[in-house]
């Protein structure tokens, strides 16, 4: 098996997207919120990476900042609407536009079953550890998230 070789701009590109993701799933950990500062950077470099090495396509990051944010309040607005509490904050939705320009629309969905997958086995994992299941605890979502947006990018990049 041979290691993919990246080109400078993906390495630059991938070392400030893991950097900015890294701060982001540390303050949402300690504090339960996603920095506004930290998320607009992200969505800054994101559309750097794609206007200067053309990854995604411009339209295709637009596309995919709105679609994501689209989509992710649109579960929010349905969660509420059906449990009458909010299960998604609204920092995440930010989280999830500032994912288009990295990403494009197309990896989109794999991106959030990604996050969406970890976030299910760390919570199981929590309720078998403590031997109980608290259906109101609340849990970051930030750092799934970017674990899906880093696992989204990097796929795109190393293969």
């Amino acid at each position: 098996m041979t290691i993919p070789k990246l080109a400078p701009e993906d390495l630059f590109c991938g070392f400030v997207l893991a950097g900015l993701l890294l701060a982001l799933s540390i303050a949402d950990l300690r504090r339960g919120i996603l920095p506004n500062s930290l998320t607009l950077l992200l969505g800054v470099f994101g559309l750097l990476q794609s206007v200067t090495v053309g990854r995604p396509a411009p339209l295709d990051a637009l596309i995919g900042s709105l679609g994501c944010a689209a989509l992710l309040l649109g579960l929010a607005a349905a969660f509420r609407n059906v449990r009458g509490s909010d299960g998604l904050g609204f920092g995440d939705i930010k989280l999830g536009a500032a994912a288009g320009p990295w990403l494009g629309w197309e990896p989109i969905p794999w991106m959030l079953l990604i996050a969406s997958a970890l976030a299910l086995v760390f919570i199981l994992t929590r309720a078998l550890w403590r031997r109980h299941l608290d259906r109101f605890e609340k849990t970051a979502f930030g750092p799934f998230l970017s674990a899906g947006i880093f696992a989204s990018w990097a796929s795109g990049h190393l293969y």
